[in-house]
């Protein structure tokens, strides 16, 4: 992902979060979101699951968008968006 390359402007500007709050909203998220890998696939990782709610949630963006941005399809980004808006809520 971006965690390296975007600056803290660059940050606030895209995720509309610094990039401190995005890590604390993944840690706090973690244990309710995080998937194993399978023998099929790679999990999605937690970062990206976050990123993904975030930039839905700052931009308003379709799923179709969100899922050519992040690389993933856009039936995991309704599940992604669904499952962390539900885990951040607890």
């Amino acid at each position: 992902m971006v965690m390296n390359v975007f600056s803290e402007n660059d940050w606030i500007e895209n995720f509309c979060v610094s990039r401190t709050t995005f890590i604390y909203l993944c840690n706090e998220v973690r244990t309710e979101i995080q998937k194993e890998d399978t023998v099929m696939r790679k999990a999605c990782t937690v970062e990206k699951r976050v990123g993904v709610t975030i930039w839905f949630l700052s931009t308003g963006s379709d799923f179709r968008t969100i899922s050519h941005l992040f690389g993933i399809s856009k039936s995991l980004v309704c599940v992604v968006v669904r499952e962390v808006c539900h885990a951040l809520c607890k």
